[in-house]
């Protein structure tokens, strides 16, 4: 009878794990990590999320708030986590704060990760570039 019980927990324990593991590592899983960590401003543990282009961005946001002190950590809440996800790429849709976000990852060695490009940052050609200096002629 003792060996049947420990039979039937080692069987729960498995299922158990086999069960979190699975999710654990689905893209919505590993991007509202990321994000958890980000909004943390825990860094090093946001980059074990992200591609290698993803960690220079981090080390970007880490270069930047360098120079503006000591900010407040905002908790900001991330809901309705929905990716579309095809073979090795997946877009995520979510609301932060109450406002709609879009975050990519890609599958690299088996593993879900965070894929930030550096131009997502920077202006695109369509978007005009606004000069904070230039004056407007009187008329």
């Amino acid at each position: 009878m003792k060996n049947l019980l420990k039979l039937a927990v080692l069987a729960i324990v498995i299922v158990a794990f086999n069960a979190c593991g699975s999710k654990s590592d689905s893209p919505e899983a590993v991007a509202e990590k990321f994000l958890t960590h980000l909004n943390k401003k825990e860094y090093a543990k946001a980059k074990e999320f992200g591609t290698e282009g993803t960690k220079e961005y981090i080390a970007t946001l880490e270069s930047f708030e360098s120079f503006g002190g000591d900010q407040e950590k905002k908790e900001v809440k991330i809901e309705n986590m929905k990716c579309t996800t095809t073979e090795d790429k997946s877009n995520c849709t979510y609301l932060g704060d109450g406002k709609e976000e879009k975050i990519d990852l890609v599958k690299q060695d088996g593993k879900w990760l965070v894929d930030m490009k550096k131009e997502a940052t920077e202006p695109t050609p369509e978007e005009p570039v606004v000069d904070s200096t230039a004056t407007v002629p009187a008329e």
